[in-house]
């Protein structure tokens, strides 16, 4: 979902009215459907002993951390423009690409350490 989100958001930074509209609905489309997907996952994927734990680690970090995003978007937004919001998310985006990309290729945990 984040690599489908990603060319919208980073089009935000250079599009304009409607068209700005467009991109903005279709990445908010995009961003909105990985809810469902990430507590699906982290139910299936974790045991039944770490279940709480790993949605606690995960609601601190979306909304912990993430409401920090809009003291730094401001700060962004007053001192380089409007658009490098929008760059900046996109670079968040591309990063967390990367991880998703890392973590398919850990199969194992417990292969992962050794």
């Amino acid at each position: 979902m984040c690599v489908l989100s990603f060319p919208f958001i980073l089009a935000m930074a250079f599009f304009k009215d409607a068209a700005l509209l467009v991109m903005a609905l279709s990445f908010f489309f995009f961003n909105f459907a990985l809810q469902p997907m990430i507590n699906t996952l982290t139910a299936r994927y974790t045991t039944l002993k770490m279940r709480a734990t790993a949605f606690g680690i995960y609601f601190f970090a979306a909304f912990g951390i993430g409401s920090m995003a809009a003291s730094f978007a401001g700060f962004i937004a007053q001192n380089f423009g409007l658009s490098w919001v929008f760059v900046g998310l996109s670079v968040s985006n591309l990063i967390l690409i990367a991880l998703s990309l890392l973590l398919t290729r850990v199969r194992n945990p417990l292969e992962a350490m050794e």
